[in-house]
């Protein structure tokens, strides 16, 4: 019907307009933005590639991770869920805000000050699945997670590459 009343052309320039000139500017977008080429994120480090295979190959698909810069990675070459994938903006996506808040604050302490490590792991336990964190060398340059590390009866390490450290959280 469009045909008819405006014509071939004018049909030809709206499906155009419609349908490549959006798809056309993201590939030109993609391609023009060097960021993309050169972040760390986007470009895993070997060190990094082994850890997210190791997750792939030695964990449960029901393993849960956290992860100090909450990495969408983790889910992306992993293939494992995260804890909490985003630091703010959680309501956007219709998660619950106490529990965002619940989940942030457990974050906090354990790559933090760890003055709750008892109420954290019963909170992490909550889950009813495998947890494990992981410690990146470029957010602990000491090479240790002091808070994980220091509750060994808690925490067990599991994996050791280059900086990276996973620990896996005990069953009681």
């Amino acid at each position: 019907r469009l045909t008819a009343r405006r014509g071939r052309a004018w049909t030809a320039a709206v499906f155009a307009l419609l349908f490549l000139v959006g798809p056309a500017l993201t590939v030109i977008g993609y391609v023009a933005d060097p960021s993309g080429r050169m972040s760390p994120m986007a470009r895993p480090s070997p060190a990094e590639q082994a850890v997210y295979e190791w997750i792939r190959e030695r964990t449960g698909t029901n393993a849960v991770f956290l992860d100090a810069g909450q990495r969408d990675l983790i889910m992306v070459h992993g293939r494992r869920r995260l804890y909490l994938g985003t630091k703010t903006g959680t309501e956007q996506f219709a998660f619950p805000v106490e529990e965002a808040r619940q989940r942030l604050a457990v974050m906090a302490d354990l790559y933090g000050r760890c003055r709750d490590v008892a109420g954290d792991t019963r909170t992490l336990r909550e889950l009813g699945r495998p947890v494990y964190v992981l410690c990146r060398p470029e957010e602990d340059p000491a090479g240790a997670a002091p808070c994980i590390a220091g509750y060994p009866d808690l925490f067990a390490e599991v994996l050791r590459v280059d900086g990276y450290r996973v620990y896996r959280l005990r069953e009681p």
